[in-house]
């Protein structure tokens, strides 16, 4: 077989490309190791950037994937908890796209999955499920997939692969140097909940900043159903301790905050906590080469200070498939031209974003200055406003990533 492109992993970075791709007529093939979707536990943040992308491929399917109420919850904030458990309260602005009634929503990956699934369907694109991979490389100017699905041996020639099979990415294990990667800093836990009380009335997200795993944080995701997904990224470190397991470090965290144990007293975990390694570019590396793309979580695109990760896949998505749009157009698949065409591009967009989410992490370790900014917020009007367009607009943070932002609020009374 041979086509335009290999796209390995439908989730959603793998699933958008390929819909981009299918827009632009570009014929590919997507191949997933797993017989079925993975059902990660996570809750869907489904932001702005979200909604951009979503309407950039079709604007009706928005609204499709929204309406039900069942599948998703509207989310119109953001709690924020410092490590002394004082709070803020920051509210969403809801951005002008046609058919996005909150800001942003709350999804099960699993139905989210399912939604991008149905619409990559297309005479552009065939996809196998439960494929073992054999082989893969890159010979003569072209890429060589060969495996086997359904007891059927297959022997696929593109001129691009897209790595989408998340932070195990095997694209960029077999085409991306070592020294390049981000560094794994910490480990996520996260498990869905029932029973967990005290939630905000419109459904916000919280954010808990908490001691014991500083400079990470636990989160509550509101799901529909009465559900929370509930989480934290946790210091390495736990993967190594001989005593207790992540599981009970998980259960004791929550314990061992006051207000945090009151709200789990009657909770209970539905299904397993899972566990998963949280890499991120520290610094703007190559994720693309010759004939190669990385994209999501393969690129290491997550936002370790918010915690995005869909909105920069599908972000990432939609530029590979504009970059390899314009490679079968031009007959070039170099690692330059998908510098420019591809890591460019992608890194004006977000780039800046993870950068200073980034450095606001590393402050994020000194318990003191989360508590003083909190404290703050509470008490002054017009830094609770200023703080608000900051955590809300990654056009607003630049300050936050600056070392005088945080000596000016410990100066400060």
């Amino acid at each position: 077989m041979e086509t335009a492109a290999i796209i390995i992993g439908s989730g959603p970075a793998g699933a958008t490309t390929s819909l981009f791709l299918t827009k632009a007529r570009v014929p590919h093939i997507v191949i997933d190791t797993q017989a079925t979707l993975a059902d990660n536990i996570i809750g869907c943040a489904f932001s702005y950037k979200s909604h951009q992308v979503i309407d950039k491929v079709n604007p009706d399917w928005l609204y499709e994937i929204l309406k039900d109420k069942s599948k998703s919850l509207p989310v119109w904030g953001i709690k924020f908890s410092a490590p002394n458990n004082t709070g803020i309260d920051i509210p969403f602005e809801l951005k002008a796209i046609k058919n996005a009634l909150a800001p942003a929503y709350s999804i099960p990956r699993s139905d989210f999955n399912n939604f991008m699934y149905n619409k990559m369907q297309s005479a552009l694109c065939r996809h196998f499920n439960n494929a073992e991979i054999k082989k893969m490389e890159i010979n003569s100017g072209k890429v060589i997939i060969e495996m086997v699905c359904d007891e059927v041996e297959y022997s696929i020639t593109a001129r691009v692969i897209v790595g989408a099979e998340g932070d195990e990415s095997i694209v960029r294990k077999n085409f991306l140097p070592k020294s390049t990667l981000g560094t794994i800093e910490a480990i996520g836990l996260r498990g869905y909940f029932d029973g967990v009380t005290a939630l905000h009335k419109d459904n916000y997200i919280e954010l808990h900043f908490i001691k014991e795993i500083s400079p990470g944080y636990l989160w509550i995701f509101p799901m529909p159903g009465g559900l929370t997904n509930v989480g934290a990224r946790v210091p390495e470190s736990w993967k190594k301790n001989k005593k207790y397991t992540p599981d009970e470090q998980f259960a004791n965290l929550i314990k061992g905050n006051p207000i945090l144990a009151e709200r789990f007293s009657n909770a209970k975990m539905v299904g397993p906590l899972q566990k998963y390694d949280c890499q991120s570019l520290w610094k703007q590396q190559p994720i693309s080469g010759d004939h190669f793309i990385l994209v999501g979580d393969a690129a290491a695109l997550g936002d370790t200070f918010s915690g995005e990760g869909i909105g920069n896949s599908l972000i990432s998505g939609m530029h590979a498939a504009e970059a390899i749009r314009k490679a079968e157009q031009q007959k070039n698949y170099t690692k330059s031209f998908f510098h420019d065409l591809y890591d460019k591009p992608l890194y004006e967009n977000i780039g800046e974003e993870i950068k200073i989410s980034t450095n606001i992490q590393k402050w994020a370790k000194y318990p003191v200055v989360i508590n003083h900014l909190v404290k703050k917020a509470n008490t002054n009007p017009d830094f609770r406003t200023s703080l608000t367009y900051m955590l809300t607009d990654p056009e607003q943070r630049k300050p936050l990533q600056k070392p005088w932002f945080y000596i000016k609020l410990l100066l400060r009374k």
